[in-house]
């Protein structure tokens, strides 16, 4: 696969990821009023929102002007921290389904 359509589709998928992102938060949010539903969607958009802004940077071969190796570090770091927390997440939900035998 050539380099150029791996960014592309790196960047159709950081955009896919933002529009179901922001659509889970408004459906779980506001239609079914399950905040903890709501805030992973908005929370899965917010970083699908970084893939994306990192993604189109190095398109445009930017991303040296806007970010630093600090910066880029930080943003390194977010991201494992919020990995920690879906599969926090992941697991605390889990446990709670199986706890109170919730099988729907």
């Amino acid at each position: 696969m050539c380099n150029n359509c791996k960014q592309w589709f790196h960047l159709v998928s950081s955009i896919i990821g933002i529009i179901l992102g922001g659509a889970a938060f408004v459906v779980f949010f506001c239609v079914y009023e399950n905040i903890d539903a709501g805030f992973w969607g908005f929370l899965s958009g917010v970083f699908a929102m970084v893939c994306f802004h990192l993604h189109y940077l190095h398109i445009r071969q930017k991303l040296d002007t806007w970010h630093s190796a600090d910066t880029l570090r930080g943003i390194k770091v977010l991201g494992m921290m919020g990995t920690l927390a879906g599969m926090a997440g992941l697991i605390w939900y889990i446990f709670i389904a199986q706890y109170h035998h919730i099988r729907k």
